[in-house]
């Protein structure tokens, strides 16, 4: 470490007071959120082509206040310390608050690195992702010390730069202010006005970001640590209310009543069918030749699947994230900004339990995930949900010969669907099975080189092309050893995915959720192909219509053979969409963002329209949820069935 001796010539000349200091190292933390804005755009420019000169300087303006915000927050504390008006406070004490201080930038400038890196995976800043890190720590160390190594050797040696700068500055020589107390007062000042960020009545909220309707200038303005924090307190203070109540009931066709989505199951004796539903991890339509693809190949298997089955050509999904796609499809509950998610908070509430209508009907529940059994805590969420048999990647035994010793984090998918065959053979029929795969999840497993269809990394898109192609493998394997099995003939098999591969750029936010879904069961379902807009929400529905129970239940979507021309509302971080045939808009549930015409050009009215129905979903779910008026509890349901 650098001494008076190091620095001859240079400390022994100069002289500061704490005051002074103190503004040099805000200065200095205040330089990694810069740089790391700065860093945020070059990486990613594509994302903010839009943006025009004069918009791109006052997103940089504009994200100062959202820097300071949570600067401040942090280093407001160590920074009164370090300034009281005290003599004993000059050395050992001003010292000690200065590494306080320099401690509270070191993470700070970790997640701005990782959030620049998150940002290339989704196009958003980091959300309520930041609040869940702690089930996954073995990840992240892997991550930093495999596929981003580099990056972490760069912010160590970053942080050692500061940290040699900061200990520069506490080796000047100090000398006593005139005024200490008027430097205090102006520092706690400074830090009031830093956090609140505005001078109004209510401080800066991450609606303010996107005050000119502009999600990139929005992006731009914010960093991934005001984003994260935004996520952590919007539990209870985000925005739910924007309009009567019966205007927002009526405008989705809802009575206001007690249990307004609470409704009875189809009319109808139940089927005795059994579901296999597969939910497929980044599974993206861009790569499937029975989609998007454009002969690539990629996925023979499920394309004969596809041929053969019942295709949805416009099928949405519900958010970004895994869990809370899980959310959307088990429990017909929307992701909305401000609410609990499934396994963090929602489950106080009195939601629909899929797995225990099925065993009210004889049927035998069995959820199987390719990851380990606690990560997301999907463990608890499938029993909660009533799924009696649960298994994960510590219960899956290995049955091809990978040539790697270790297994990857996100699991195997031909030996989990495998295993799934063999745990439905130990049921018997009737049941409903919950299968989710992991290969196609960063970072990406080389399967071998039998399915090398490009250099294999693991984090770049030859990684996940190959494990693609090997996920394809595997369902055709699974289909295989399923049609050998004597419930085949009686099993309708749902494909479909969690989310995209990667959300790219530009406007089109149609781009970013469309998902593959299908409908596999020759023997039971006609093959065609369906136009209609329908999203992971319509799931719940779908599954008890399908099975014909009976049973009330509680969801906000309608089962796909009932469904007209609809919308499909997603969640995109802190902002909502909603997409129709025509056209969709995004809202910070605040303020109407953008708005996109589709193939004609739609008129104010319709995107007033379609804005009004997306804050009414909003709206009546936040009521619903909070109030618990989503369902009934067990004790008042009491079996509820149609008479």
């Amino acid at each position: 470490m650098p001494s008076h001796e190091t620095f001859p010539g240079v400390v022994g000349k100069l002289e500061l007071t704490r005051f002074r200091k103190s503004v040099v190292f805000v200065a200095i933390g205040m330089a990694m959120f810069i740089l790391a804005r700065m860093a945020l755009y070059l990486v990613h420019m594509e994302s903010f082509s839009g943006l025009s000169g004069a918009s791109f300087f006052l997103a940089f303006a504009n994200g100062m206040r959202f820097d300071l915000h949570v600067f401040l927050l942090a280093f407001g504390i160590p920074l009164v310390m370090m300034n009281l008006p005290l003599r004993w406070c000059r050395k050992r004490w001003f010292k000690a608050w200065s590494w306080v201080a320099f401690a509270t930038l070191v993470p700070m400038v970790f997640i701005l690195i990782s959030d620049i890196i998150y940002f290339g995976y989704v196009q958003r800043h980091i959300a309520d992702e930041l609040l869940t890190l702690g089930n996954d720590m073995d990840f992240i160390a892997g991550e930093a010390l495999s596929g981003y190594l580099p990056v972490s050797i760069a912010f160590l040696m970053l942080m050692l730069l500061v940290g040699l700068l900061w200990r520069f500055v506490l080796l000047v020589d100090t000398r006593d202010s005139r005024h200490p107390v008027l430097a205090l007062l102006l520092l706690v000042v400074f830090c009031f006005f830093g956090i609140r960020g505005s001078v109004d009545r209510k401080p800066i909220g991450l609606i303010d970001a996107f005050s000119k309707g502009d999600t990139e200038f929005g992006n731009l303005s914010l960093n991934g640590i005001f984003s994260a924090y935004n996520a952590s307190v919007n539990t209870t203070v985000a925005n739910h209310s924007f309009m009567a109540d019966e205007d927002a009931f009526a405008l989705l066709g809802l009575k206001d009543e007690k249990y307004p989505v609470y409704r009875p199951g189809p009319d109808k004796k139940p089927s005795g069918l059994n579901i296999v539903f597969l939910l497929l991890e980044s599974w993206d339509r861009q790569y499937i030749d029975s989609y998007d693809g454009k002969g690539l190949g990629l996925t023979p298997n499920f394309d004969a699947i596809v041929e053969k089955g019942l295709k949805f050509e416009n099928f949405y999904a519900a958010s970004q994230r895994s869990v809370q796609s899980i959310q959307a499809i088990l429990t017909g509950v929307p992701p909305l900004i401000g609410l609990p998610e499934l396994g963090y908070g929602l489950k106080l509430a009195n939601i629909t339990q899929i797995g225990t209508i099925a065993q009210k009907f004889g049927y035998r529940t069995l959820f199987i995930q390719s990851p380990k059994r606690r990560s997301y805590r999907i463990d608890s969420i499938a029993r909660s949900l009533g799924f009696t048999y649960f298994y994960g990647q510590q219960d899956i035994p290995i049955r091809y010969d990978y040539h790697s010793v270790k297994k990857p984090k996100w699991g195997w998918d031909y030996d989990t669907f495998m295993f799934g065959i063999d745990k439905i053979d130990e049921l018997g029929s009737p049941f409903l099975c919950f299968l989710t795969s992991g290969s196609t999840h960063s970072p990406y497993p080389d399967p071998g080189e039998r399915f090398r269809v490009a250099k294999h990394s693991v984090k770049g898109q030859g990684g996940y092309l190959n494990t693609l192609h090997y996920s394809d493998w595997s369902i055709g394997e699974f289909i295989k050893a399923a049609q050998a099995k004597t419930w085949f003939k009686e099993t309708i098999f749902i494909f479909t995915a969690d989310h995209i591969y990667r959300s790219g750029a530009g406007p089109d936010i149609r781009r970013k959720f469309r998902i593959p879904f299908v409908m596999y069961a020759p023997a039971i379902l006609e093959p065609g192909v369906e136009t209609k807009y329908c999203s992971h929400l319509d799931c719940l529905p779908t599954i008890m219509d399908l099975l014909g129970f009976d049973a009330h239940y509680a969801a906000m979507g309608k089962s796909v053979f009932e469904k007209q021309e609809g919308c499909a509302l997603v969640k995109k971080g802190n902002l909502m969409g909603m997409i129709s045939k025509n056209g969709s808009v995004s809202h910070s549930l605040h303020d109407r963002l953008e708005t996109m015409s589709f193939d004609v050009p739609q008129p104010a009215s319709f995107f007033d329209r379609l804005e009004r129905r997306l804050l009414a979903v909003v709206q009546v779910t936040s009521r619903l949820i909070r109030s618990n008026r989503w369902a009934p509890p067990a004790s008042e349901e009491m079996n509820n069935r149609r008479i």
